[in-house]
């Protein structure tokens, strides 16, 4: 059984960077902004864990690298580095995932790698439960 949901939207804010210097990408995540509340229904597998009550996500917004910089590992670091950025954050603010909307099918390939799954009914918006974003962010 699905529960309905209302979630923070996070929007991390990205440092200016230089063009010429590619890697510094990867650690242009900073800040994270609540912004407002938006609805959806989370997984069976991950809502039959959780009470019923507002649970909080935390919500990657505008991660991307331009295409004259894909396949050099840019994309990697960007998410590592955001990965990190979310569970220093849940020091912070409790959330039990990550979610994030895929601009494309490229893109959706690219996060599924890393263990983010479907939203029921969103094939382009993914989740990472938590207990996987803290393996990643440990090094797993």
């Amino acid at each position: 059984m699905n529960h309905a949901f209302r979630a923070f939207l996070a929007i991390w804010e990205a440092r200016r960077f230089q063009l010429d210097r590619p890697e510094q990408l990867a650690h242009a995540v900073k800040q994270v902004h609540l912004v407002k509340q938006v609805g959806g229904t989370l997984p069976a597998d991950l809502a039959k864990k959780l009470p019923r009550r507002q649970l909080q996500l935390s919500v990657l917004a505008w991660l991307g690298v331009d295409r004259a910089f894909q396949g050099r590992g840019i994309g990697r670091r960007v998410l590592a580095t955001s990965v990190v950025d979310c569970y220093d954050a849940s020091q912070t603010f409790a959330f039990i995932a990550v979610i994030l909307d895929c601009v494309d099918e490229q893109a959706r390939r690219f996060y599924r790698r890393f263990d983010f799954a479907e939203l029921a009914g969103h094939p382009m918006r993914l989740y990472l439960p938590f207990k996987s974003l803290e393996s990643l962010a440990k090094g797993g």
